[in-house]
């Protein structure tokens, strides 16, 4: 499977991942992925995001557990943790937010 099905997966079946992103701190996280969505940004470019509650492993702020907002081309590897118990819905998820203007994939609450 890709990344993108891996995330697909795990936000289907309320999965936590172990997850390595390319971005200012190197390392691995992990963390409750709950929607993976397209947004247009101001430069007129539609990437793809994925919101995910992360509960551990590095961070740049290293307040943790807190909501993070990665880019979906930035994650480089992904891997469900199928022996952990699946997550409920974080605390201030809010599947009708405006930011999440194409929908892929969304936790169903």
């Amino acid at each position: 499977m890709d990344i993108r099905q891996e995330l697909e997966k795990a936000i289907k079946n309320r999965k936590p991942i172990e997850f390595e992103y390319s971005g200012n701190v190197e390392g691995m996280r992990v963390g409750n992925p709950h929607i993976l969505y397209m947004k247009k940004n101001m430069d007129g470019t539609v990437p793809i995001y994925v919101d995910i509650w992360q509960v551990g492993g590095v961070s740049d702020s290293g307040e943790l557990p807190n909501w993070r907002q990665f880019k979906f081309d930035k994650i480089i590897y992904v891997k469900i943790l199928d022996n952990e118990p699946s997550f409920e819905v974080a605390e201030k998820y809010n599947e009708e937010s405006g930011r999440y203007q194409v929908v892929l994939e969304k936790v169903m609450a």
